[in-house]
């Protein structure tokens, strides 16, 4: 998109494959107010909930059930891990950082196709990554998302003010 959007999409279970990836979910399991958003995502199980700043996200992923997780980042270019939990990248002009409240198990790129997870850290990807967890029940990952049109600092200077902790509410 020209207004820097990418998709964040989160499922479940051993295969990875597009069906896989959209969210199936019913209006009657939903809840919107300005500045927040939750849906129960029916197909994974998992309450997804979002909230937002000017310049930042805050995305909470609580999974229902002790299995594998995997979060698909898409529509993004230049996109680097950083370290074991932080992901940078450009989308349409626009910089971003998305650190998890989680250490990954396995990040690799995406194309999708059902894809096995390899190992990998400090790579660049071109446009779509997946990154891949043993998630248990109940368990949340937190997923902190912060902007820039200037840079990274520039990011990281718009977490810092805006959302510099994890609390979600």
């Amino acid at each position: 998109s020209s207004t820097g959007s990418f998709n964040l999409m989160a499922f479940t279970g051993d295969s990875i494959g597009k069906e896989k990836i959209a969210g199936d979910f019913d209006h009657a399991n939903e809840l919107g107010s300005p500045y927040y958003y939750q849906v129960m995502l029916k197909n994974s199980g998992i309450n997804a909930a979002f909230t937002a700043t000017e310049r930042t996200a805050l995305c909470k992923f609580t999974f229902s059930q002790s299995t594998t997780g995997h979060f698909v980042l898409s529509d993004v270019t230049n996109t680097t891990v950083i370290d074991s939990s932080t992901i940078s990248g450009r989308c349409q002009g626009y910089y971003f950082i998305m650190k998890f409240s989680k250490v990954f198990d396995f990040v690799n790129p995406y194309s999708g196709a059902d894809e096995k997870p390899v190992a990998s850290g400090g790579n660049t990807f071109p446009s779509a990554i997946i990154i891949h967890y043993a998630a248990k029940e109940n368990e949340t990952i937190l997923v902190k998302i912060g902007f820039s049109t200037t840079s990274f600092n520039g990011v990281k200077n718009n977490i810092q003010t805006e959302q510099s902790g994890w609390d979600f509410e």
